[in-house]
């Protein structure tokens, strides 16, 4: 039943994308993919060991086009769901995923669908609007929150920003009520100025990088982390 629904959604998108193609790794799991040169997205996931928790390879092997892809981005541009309710209700099982440190794009639309969703690393992936349930708890990335990228999570209580992301766009965080404090990494160089409005943000750790104190509205506390400077 898995084949045969996720062949029906590759020919049903063959007209909106060139190269899409469907294949079932021996060892793991059944996808639907785009690819362009080493871009992989993914779309389509029938695994065969689905259960609470989900874990994305970094790389999966055609044994068809006999080539290795890594794994780049989760969703499409069309607001495609990764996951849909006809494979064996997976909607109603996956509380927690982890995508690879390769992943560069979360699409909005993506996991937007899986409503037991509580737990999410993106990797390295940009979070975008609309890509992520509105019941999330804990987000993880060492990519960029875009604009909206968590607006309006109002359940979000932890958010861990790893070395590598960058930016905090417009309203990234806007209405997220349950979020107290934040750390901010060295390498974000931008945030912002209505990255927290409505947010329950009160208090933010900066680990000494390039933002500015200016970049906070009033009522968050700001604190800078000192970490040591390396010897020269």
């Amino acid at each position: 039943m898995k084949k045969i629904m996720i062949a029906l959604t590759a020919l049903a998108l063959q007209s909106a994308f060139a190269d899409v193609k469907t294949f079932q790794s021996p060892s793991q799991w059944e996808c639907t993919y785009i690819s362009n040169d080493n871009v992989l997205q993914i779309f389509g996931y029938g695994g065969v060991n689905l259960g609470t928790s989900v874990t994305f390879p970094g790389s999966v092997y055609d044994a068809g086009a006999a080539k290795t892809y890594t794994v780049n981005e989760f969703g499409t541009n069309e607001a495609q769901p990764v996951f849909t309710n006809q494979q064996g209700n997976v909607t109603q099982q996956i509380g927690s995923i982890t995508c690879p440190n390769s992943t560069q794009v979360i699409w909005t639309g993506a996991f937007s669908n899986l409503n037991f969703l509580t737990s999410f690393n993106a990797g390295g992936g940009t979070i975008n609007p609309g890509s992520l349930p509105s019941g999330l708890q804990s987000c993880t990335t060492a990519g960029d929150i875009a604009a909206s990228g968590c607006e309006n999570q109002k359940k979000l209580t932890n958010v861990t920003l790893l070395p590598g992301c960058r930016s905090i766009g417009s309203r990234a965080f806007a209405g997220c009520t349950s979020l107290r404090i934040l750390s901010i990494p060295t390498t974000v160089t931008y945030i912002a100025a209505d990255a927290f409005v409505g947010s329950g943000v009160k208090c933010v750790v900066l680990q000494r990088g390039n933002v500015s104190l200016k970049s906070f509205p009033k009522g968050i506390y700001v604190t800078v982390q000192q970490l040591p400077y390396p010897k020269k």
